[in-house]
């Protein structure tokens, strides 16, 4: 029933994989919960970055691409979008 921080590292990685920017767009953005296989209707305690990656599903998959790359590459050079 408990994941191990292993296992919480590997759903992070699923759900925004930060190795270069068209990983992260590849990365997972429909994972909204993650449920117990024992108990269906029990929500487990989830890690904080899963947790977060999975709201910004909740909020609007089409963004949460975007939202990630944003949040997870900061070295981008974003000046030429706003000239």
């Amino acid at each position: 029933k408990n994941v191990t921080d292993l296992g919480w590292s590997s759903f992070s990685r699923l759900l925004c994989d930060t190795s270069s920017v068209n990983n992260t767009y590849l990365s997972n953005h429909t994972l909204l919960t993650i449920r117990s296989m024992y108990d269906s209707s029990e929500d487990i305690p989830v890690s904080v970055n899963v947790n977060g990656f999975m709201r910004l599903n909740k909020q609007d998959q089409y963004n949460a691409p975007i939202c990630k790359i944003l949040m997870s590459h900061s070295e981008l050079d974003m000046t030429p979008f706003f000239q």
